[in-house]
């Protein structure tokens, strides 16, 4: 371990050995890219609109919001899909959305949006706009089945595609994972960073 750098961090930044410790141990030497690690600031993010994806999808939702559509979000049951339908409910809601959310069964229909899941989400919520979060980006047939029945699909996912398969589910697709070379806004986004 480099003690320089972790002498370094304590007295710039005034933090304790263990935690420079780590830091240093991780890779984080850089006083102000610590400080920017420990103490985040909204005005330090990404313009989310660099990601490709989320001005279709942004305003999809906002048409959805202003003529009263029944909107669903439709997640996983990890904690990355239950975090991302959280926090989408809490701001349409928010927004006077007329909104509801959706888990699947776990044990019964499996994991993404299989169509025993995705027929069950349908038929119980009724839903004009469908929002899928951590989820969706598989779901090709499916989700193209919804839109031939004039369903719109909105897929905010961040699992990569299958090696060779490059085919979006939907015109409102937010998944960096698609988008080719290094430095890709919200690569390293979680979907509900991506919902954030």
């Amino acid at each position: 371990m480099d003690e320089a750098s972790v002498e370094g961090l304590q007295r710039e930044l005034g933090i304790g050995r263990l935690l420079a410790g780590i830091l240093v141990g991780r890779g984080f030497s850089d006083p102000a890219e610590v400080d920017r690690l420990l103490n985040p600031r909204l005005g330090s993010l990404e313009d989310p609109f660099a990601i490709e994806g989320m001005s279709s999808v942004v305003e999809r939702i906002l048409i959805a919001l202003h003529a009263r559509e029944r909107i669903c979000i439709f997640s996983d049951y990890d904690v990355d899909g239950l975090t991302s339908n959280a926090l989408l409910h809490w701001v349409l809601k928010a927004l006077d959305g007329a909104v509801s959310s959706f888990v699947p069964q776990r044990h019964e229909e499996g994991y993404g949006m299989t169509p025993e899941a995705v027929a069950r989400c349908v038929a119980t919520e009724r839903p004009e706009l469908l929002i899928a979060v951590d989820c969706g980006t598989h779901a090709v047939d499916v989700v193209r089945e919804l839109m031939d029945h004039g369903m719109d699909v909105v897929v905010i996912d961040h699992h990569a595609g299958a090696t060779g398969t490059r085919q979006r589910p939907s015109p409102f697709f937010i998944n960096p994972h698609f988008v080719a070379g290094q430095g890709t806004a919200g690569a390293g986004l979680a979907s509900v960073g991506l919902c954030f």
